[in-house]
């Protein structure tokens, strides 16, 4: 029986991993395929060794922290790929984890398939090279990926990107820079997938939320909160900074579609807001350790995903130093009070243009099977 074997280390791979799987059975019911990743890709039928999503880590400091319990999960995830020997390895994104599998992997002569390409554009640029002695295919979802790693001699395809199939790509939801229907300014708050992206910027996005509302009266809060976020976390941070909030649980997209603003962290849940075209402030916070590596290393003097795809600064983004309640208030009451989102919701229409259109994931599927 053909075997896959898939990799996926955070929420957003996961999401990726499960897309990938069902289009992989579609094709070739007969499929046996195992690896890592969430319970999305359990879901879509994956027989998953171990959790990974549960270990997800942002950044050099968390890692550390976690790093006994990645090498044990390292090293039965190796021995299961040399007991089965599967047809191929696809490993989504996770880059430290999965790059250093890849070259254990390259030893047993089994074929890698690297699907969702590590930000080697924002830094770290020279691990382009690492990657093109280590993988034997790369799959980017952004357009502008492709010319890099062709031009450094990887062979790459752009098979763009797997949210065009779930978010609609005919525009937004509905009509954006008017208030809702009780006359009010609705903003939503996401502060990211993971504990410690939660930990981080939910209070600097509570501290916002006070100041707004102290401001702009006729203003409500949504929080979209990822569902593996404890509850009690969620509750002993909004005491410390009490406002009143709406709480969605696994409802983000929803939250976007209703929100005329969003305060929202960078990563995939920027992109998402970007192809819903929800205006949005964008944060984001890096432990120390991490962000002394970054600023060494970087490549890149923008972060928010919808502004590099866009090529100018759409949306306003406040890292680190600048993420702070006073500043990120100051951003979205100017976006508020200025009159500007509806230009910025249409300026978003842009980001879909990089994204390859729908079925990303079909063609990602058919890229891996290639090598069965």
């Amino acid at each position: 029986m053909a075997g896959v074997f898939l990799i996926a280390g955070e929420s957003s791979g996961d999401f990726y991993g499960a897309r990938l799987a069902q289009e992989l059975f579609r094709r070739r019911p007969d499929l046996s395929i195992t690896g890592a990743g969430g319970p999305q890709m359990a879901e879509a039928g994956v027989r998953l060794h171990v959790d990974l999503t549960r270990h997800a880590v942002i950044g050099a400091s968390e890692a550390i922290a976690h790093i006994r319990a990645l090498a044990r999960i390292f090293k039965d995830l190796l021995r299961a790929i040399q007991e089965q020997r599967p047809d191929v390895i696809v490993p989504i994104d996770y880059i430290e984890f999965n790059m250093r599998l890849a070259l254990e992997v390259r030893r047993l002569q089994i074929p890698v398939v690297y699907y969702v390409s590590p930000q080697v554009w924002a830094w770290r640029r020279s691990r382009i090279k690492t990657i093109a002695r280590r993988v034997d295919k790369m799959l980017v979802l952004f357009d502008f990926e492709e010319p890099l790693y062709r031009d450094q001699g990887v062979d790459v395809a752009f098979v763009g990107h797997p949210l065009c199939d779930v978010l609609d790509p005919a525009g937004p939801a509905r009509e954006r820079g008017d208030r809702g229907p009780r006359g009010l300014w609705r903003v939503g708050l996401l502060p990211g997938s993971r504990v410690g992206e939660f930990q981080k910027h939910f209070p600097v996005m509570l501290g916002a939320a006070q100041v707004i509302a102290r401001e702009e009266s006729c203003t409500e809060f949504t929080l979209g909160c990822a569902p593996h976020i404890p509850e009690s976390l969620v509750q002993s941070l909004h005491q410390r900074c009490p406002v009143p909030l709406h709480i969605e649980h696994g409802r983000a997209h929803d939250v976007m579609r209703q929100s005329e603003l969003v305060l929202v962290t960078s990563g995939t849940a920027c992109l998402e807001a970007g192809i819903l075209q929800t205006p949005m402030v964008v944060i984001y916070k890096l432990g120390l350790l991490s962000l002394a590596l970054f600023a060494m290393l970087k490549c890149i003097d923008t972060y928010a995903m919808p502004n590099i795809l866009c090529g100018r600064r759409v949306v306003p983004e406040l890292m680190q130093w600048n993420c702070t309640p006073a500043k990120v208030a100051a951003a979205a009451l100017d976006l508020i009070r200025s009159g500007k989102l509806a230009t910025i919701s249409a300026e978003l229409a842009e980001v879909r243009k990089h994204l390859g259109g729908p079925g990303a994931s079909a063609r990602a599927a058919e890229e891996v099977l290639k090598f069965l």
